[in-house]
């Protein structure tokens, strides 16, 4: 048996709390007791002293002191040994159990599970025709180590030997049976099995409403498990509801803080998650881990996990340097307090893979996946599990994300063929495979496999989960671009309806990116379909709700200005379209100036499909040097073009770099004209009358505009009278004149000056 690096020191005092108005021992009283009792038997083993012991531990335990609670229970099991010699009797099984649930409480389940092991020894030696109520809860306490370590098989083989030993006993409707049937709904959590989960919470919980009343720990803690029941089922506003019940409940039954307030603040925190609130999800977990430092000594594996859960609510914010930062703490944690391999020390190993996946060192990402898998490997001796087979998953999409095509499919194709040697092909790991399957075989531009393996995930997801779930509603959706990419439109329509509808019901007030990606999705279809209309209605839609959720540059915003800006052009509403154009380019510089980041607009509607931040965001990789030597820009119209020419040629022969398009841009490159501007000291605005009726150079003004980038006309015809918007632009600006009749080299000394003034 493995035993613990480090033993967990320091657990403060009230740790786990306390009931309200509830009786305590006088623990200072009770000591003295015991001084007096050593005394009376001249400090020789005595029953009397034991007992007291027992008691005294007890006592320790109520206030939360598991530390004492095991330095006592053991004490008092080593003098009812003395006594007993070898004769196994009740009060040594009693104490047995007492330090069992110590080691469980300091999260140590390896001596937990050593002498649980002991307690199932002696139980079964006290009762031999080994139908009693203490040999089941000797395999309770076995089976709750097992969990503690992280084998769910085990965990869930002794929950229901004892359930079997409980029923014969008590009959099918006793307080003892819900517990047992609570804690096979967690091992079937736990096992990926979301209905037998909803089955057995369902049953403890109706169990223990009838036994105690709504207002009792129990109910709580059944109520709690119905919560995640229903989350595992997509019941995301029932779940929430059961899982604020629970927390009130608890709240009013203990003091300031409990083990129990944390549970419930960590259910309610995984349910604001999945409801695309990582506000609250990041709010919720700050409450466990604030208390819980009041509970749990620095390195519990409590802390751990919480630190994990703070780690995966920061990338839900889009924070993945502070993602990366508390997945390193969980697992220098876990080394700490675990064997050298342990699942949970697999996980975060796994999650610190995802952190770097995410901030794009692929390398870091891949060595931890592999030694996630590694351990995994030896923990479970090589045998089929199904968290090796979640590994070999993760290892595929670090593969994946190196680009080496070959081994991604090697380990994706690995954890497939694993999950149906173990019989579980309808499991959320396999439909989440299929759909990784699936994605690359469209970046490998084969929408037929694409579609294929999406269809079969969804099929899986249709009999895990009820209809209104979003793991459903995703596979939906990742049929409708199937469905899109092969040019089946009215499926596509189909499809993303289906998915938008499931949604809808899902988050009813439509703040979720989910429904916002739908919205935009639907505007497309719509859009092929020529209904200006609806696409500019649905883009408009997707706007709102992702100004409401993203940071005001991020690309997917970006994106949908862009698209608007499109739908107003399909209603020939030009001054509409130009503002929501003029907006796109604007945002698309502050993400450019606040991040490093370049977003093509020229191709960005090839990534309206893309949820991933990683493909919507390329870093930029262009000089920083190169950008602080801005260049004078010559914008005109392509009949000045000769003229245009030759201010460039002599404006470069006098030191200044000069930028014209010199294929006279017809907005085929949005991307190119406003990086132009955006590297720009000045404009020289050569004008025209066509020049004040080219929509494009009406846009490339506005942006310099926009951007307070100064401009200088320049008239290049004569009797020249600008109009409109060109008259406006000219009306409070110094402007120059170069017409054919002019002298060239005085213009060309007016021009330098006024340059000069202006980049000043």
């Amino acid at each position: 048996m493995h035993k613990f690096k480090k033993h967990l020191k320091g657990i403060k005092i009230s740790a786990f709390g306390s009931k309200k108005n509830e009786d305590k021992i006088d623990l200072e009283s009770e000591l003295t007791l015991l001084d007096n009792l050593k005394r009376k038997h001249q400090n020789k083993d005595h029953a009397e002293i034991a007992e007291k012991l027992q008691k005294i531990a007890i006592a320790y335990n109520d206030i939360g002191d598991p530390n004492n609670y095991l330095n006592y229970s053991l004490e008092a099991l080593i003098i009812r040994q003395n006594i007993d010699k070898d004769t196994p009797n009740s009060k040594i099984l009693s104490s047995f159990f007492h330090i069992v649930t110590a080691y469980q409480l300091l999260g140590d389940p390896c001596n937990a599970l050593k002498y649980s092991f002991e307690a199932l020894k002696i139980a079964r030696e006290l009762y031999p025709n080994g139908k009693h109520p203490r040999i089941a809860s000797a395999l309770n306490k076995i089976a709750i180590s097992y969990h503690d370590m992280g084998d769910f098989d085990q965990y869930l083989d002794y929950s229901m030997d004892c359930l079997k030993i409980r029923n014969e006993f008590f009959g099918d409707f006793h307080p003892d049976v819900a517990s047992s049937l609570n804690n096979i709904a967690v091992a079937y959590r736990k096992k990926g099995d979301a209905k037998q989960f909803f089955k057995f919470a369902n049953e403890s919980y109706e169990m223990r409403k009838k036994f105690f009343g709504m207002e009792h720990p129990d109910v709580a803690t059944s109520l709690n498990n119905m919560a995640l029941a229903h989350r595992s089922l997509g019941n995301y506003i029932t779940a929430l509801q059961m899982a604020q019940e629970a927390l009130r409940i608890r709240c009013k039954i203990y003091d300031d803080y409990h083990a129990d307030i944390i549970a419930s603040y960590d259910t309610c925190a995984l349910i604001f998650s999945d409801l695309g609130q990582p506000k609250q999800f990041l709010k919720y977990t700050q409450d466990a881990l604030t208390m819980s430092q009041k509970i749990y000594s620095e390195n519990h594996p409590k802390i751990a996990s919480i630190n994990l859960n703070l780690a995966i609510a920061y990338k839900e914010l889009g924070d993945l340097d502070n993602f990366l930062k508390y997945s390193l703490i969980s697992l220098r944690m876990r080394r700490d307090i675990y064997p050298i391999r342990h699942p949970e020390i697999a996980e975060s190993l796994n999650n610190v893979a995802i952190a770097y996946r995410n901030l794009g060192d692929t390398n870091n990402c891949l060595k931890y996946s592999l030694e996630s898998l590694d351990m995994l490997r030896k923990i479970y001796y090589d045998k089929d599990h199904l968290d090796v087979a979640r590994a070999y998953a993760n290892v595929a999409n670090a593969y994946h994300g190196l680009g080496e095509r070959q081994k991604f499919f090697d380990y994706a194709l690995s954890a497939l063929d694993m999950s149906k040697r173990l019989k579980s092909l309808i499991n959320p790991l396999i439909a989440a495979v299929l759909t990784n399957l699936a994605v690359s075989y469209r970046e490998m531009g084969d929408s037929q496999r694409f579609l294929k393996f999406s269809e079969e995930a969804l099929d899986i997801r249709k009999k895990l989960y009820e209809k209104e779930n979003a793991e459903i509603a995703s596979s939906l959706y990742k049929c409708a671009i199937g469905y899109y990419d092969l040019d089946y439109k009215e499926m596509f329509l189909k499809y993303t309806q289906d998915a938008l509808r499931i949604y809808l019901v899902i988050y009813p007030d439509e703040n979720h990116l989910d429904v916002a990606d739908l919205y935009q999705a639907l505007a497309l279809a719509y859009r092929c379909d020529k209904n200006f209309e609806k696409f500019l209605e649905y883009s408009l839609k997707s706007i709102e709700i992702k100004n409401k959720i993203l940071p005001e540059c991020h690309p997917s915003i970006i994106l949908s200005h862009y698209l608007v800006s499109k739908a107003y052009e399909g209603l020939d509403d030009l001054e509409k379209k130009e503002i929501y154009l003029l907006e796109t380019l604007i945002l698309r510089k502050k993400l450019k100036d606040t991040y490093g980041i370049e977003f093509s607009i020229d191709t960005c509607e090839k990534l309206v499909f893309e949820t991933s931040l990683g493909v919507l965001l390329e870093k930029n990789q262009s000089n920083d040097d190169e950008k602080k030597c801005k260049h004078v820009l010559i914008s005109y119209h392509k009949e000045d073009r000769l003229e245009c020419l030759e201010i460039k040629k002599e404006l470069e022969n006098n030191g200044y770099k000069v930028w014209m398009d010199v294929t006279e841009w017809h907005g085929l490159s949005l991307d190119s004209m406003s990086n132009s501007i955006e590297e720009s000291c000045l404009v020289l605005m050569c004008v025209n009358e066509k020049y004040n009726s080219c929509k494009n150079l009406k846009l490339e003004t506005a942006y310099a505009i926009e951007l307070g980038i100064p401009i200088l006309p320049i008239i290049c015809q004569d009797n020249f009278v600008a109009k409109d918007w060109l008259a406006q632009v000219m009306s409070n600006r110094k402007f120059l004149s170069q017409c054919q009749n002019k002298n060239f080299e005085i213009f060309l000394k007016k021009l330098i000056k006024e340059i000069e003034i202006l980049r000043i």
